[in-house]
């Protein structure tokens, strides 16, 4: 049953960058259950509900995943703070 839901767990994962493990964490769980779910069924068994309570990554792949992620974010806001600044110079 590990291989199983590993594998199929490896299967969703490689389908997704880290930072949608960030904003699309329900999305990523419910791919995976269903991944499991098929998986499991071809062995006869039935997956009622399954729950993903967490996802551990190495420190340093979780650290420069956050690091990225604030930088995406700075980058988002320098351009709406560019474009404000744009918009207020043409009124």
């Amino acid at each position: 049953m590990q291989r199983i839901a590993l594998g199929a767990i490896k299967d969703v994962t490689t389908e997704y960058v880290a930072f949608d493990f960030f904003r699309i964490r329900n999305k990523i769980q419910t791919d995976i259950e269903a991944r499991v779910r098929e998986h499991l069924r071809e062995f006869g068994f039935t997956l009622k509900k399954g729950l993903l309570i967490d996802i551990q990554v190495n420190q340093g792949f979780d650290k420069a995943i956050k690091e990225t992620e604030v930088i995406r974010q700075r980058q988002t806001e320098y351009v709406f703070q560019k474009l404000n600044e744009e918009v207020l110079g043409q009124t």
